[in-house]
């Protein structure tokens, strides 16, 4: 098998062979906590994987697992959307105020944000058009500063990958040295942002969070603990 990992609709999925009972062709999808995995036969390609994951199908079974599981978590809890009224964009709350338009653009000023779209815009098209962007602000932000970091600390993630998870900030698996991070974290200002980036570059070098992991931390970012306070802070 080429790859351990796929990435299917911003969600990792884990490639897990089937146990020696399992049909040659079936492929399982199975989501166990805040980890998606794939279950597949003998005689699976792995082209077959891919579009397997990339079908309308196991995207309506993302979104089904998701929302149940949030549900379970607390449905009053918020997050970064509500409703398309405000949302929380690098440690700010802007309001939303609405403008006809032919088509959504959106404009963040000091005061608030102007969100120009259709009329026909329902509230949830309006919350995934919001996503969208900030999901790309959030992506502009980390093109930035994650070659910065990288120079300054002399540890290189081979790629990063914004995630939907919402159990985690972030995460590194040293063996690949690909860097996920949530994009929940646009919510947050760019010095939490920052530490993050540090946070998980020092994992190349250390997985756990030791004696060894604090002290390279700290020399890369004295101030990590204030940063890290505010990061996990609601």
């Amino acid at each position: 098998m080429p790859r351990e990992i796929l990435v299917a609709f911003g969600r990792e999925v884990k490639l897990v062979p089937g146990r020696a009972n399992m049909r040659p062709t079936s492929m399982i999808v199975r989501r166990r906590g805040d980890t998606y995995t794939l279950s597949y036969g003998r005689r699976v390609s792995f082209e077959s994987m891919k579009s397997f994951l990339n079908s309308e199908r196991v995207k309506r079974f993302f979104e089904r697992t998701e929302e149940k599981a949030q549900k379970n978590a607390g449905a009053g809890k918020r997050g970064i959307m509500y409703g398309g009224k405000e949302f929380i964009y690098f440690g700010r709350t802007y309001p939303v105020r609405r403008e006809a338009s032919e088509k959504p653009s959106l404009v963040i000023t000091s005061a608030e944000a102007v969100l120009s779209c259709p009329d026909s815009f329902t509230d949830e098209e309006v919350s995934a058009y919001l996503k969208e962007r900030l999901r790309a602000a959030l992506k502009d932000f980390i093109d930035e500063r994650l070659p910065v970091w990288e120079n300054a600390t002399g540890l290189k993630a081979s790629r990063y990958i914004i995630t939907t998870v919402k159990s985690y900030w972030g995460k590194m698996f040293a063996d690949t040295r690909v860097m996920r991070i949530s994009d929940k974290a646009v919510q947050k200002s760019a010095e939490c942002i920052d530490y993050l980036i540090v946070h998980e570059l020092v994992h190349i070098r250390h997985n756990g969070h030791g004696r060894a992991f604090r002290q390279t931390l700290a020399k890369y970012m004295p101030d990590w603990k204030e940063r890290e306070k505010k990061l996990k802070s609601s």
